[in-house]
């Protein structure tokens, strides 16, 4: 049976093949921009599918950039959010190329939203969340 652990740590490694995007499998106290934070479900839908060990989770993934120069900023969001490409973080997300741990039968980038400005520690980033759809046992 798949763990959150295991969900988690995966989506960060099938980002971490975003050239440049630093990547963390929990939520730091610091983070080094660009950088995407996986976070805790919300919610967990338990026995939808695959039986009574199956579960659905929607799990946040939130994006930073450096605002220190706020339209490069939003230039540098415009590919993360990009549905394909090099920096997309949904190609990168549903890559099956790269291998799992967690064993989940389907993962989905569902949406992108919250375009913003987001405060870590004293910093202020520029980002949106992502919304990661996995379907596990």
């Amino acid at each position: 049976m798949a763990t959150l652990t295991q969900i988690r740590t995966d989506i960060a490694t099938r980002l971490g093949q975003i050239d440049g995007l630093n990547c963390y499998s929990r939520i730091p106290d610091m983070l080094e921009a660009p950088a995407a934070v996986v976070g805790m479900p919300d919610p967990v839908e338990y026995g939808v599918t695959f039986g009574p060990t199956g579960a659905t989770w929607t799990i946040p993934v939130r994006l930073y950039v450096s605002r220190f120069d706020a339209e490069n900023a939003q230039d540098i969001v415009d590919e993360f959010i990009a549905p394909t490409g090099d920096s997309s973080v949904k190609q990168a997300v549903e890559d099956e190329t790269v291998t799992i741990t967690s064993g989940w039968h389907a993962v989905n980038v569902a949406s992108a939203q919250e375009f913003g400005a987001y405060r870590v520690g004293d910093i202020d980033y520029l980002g949106c969340e992502f919304t990661v759809e996995v379907i596990a046992t």
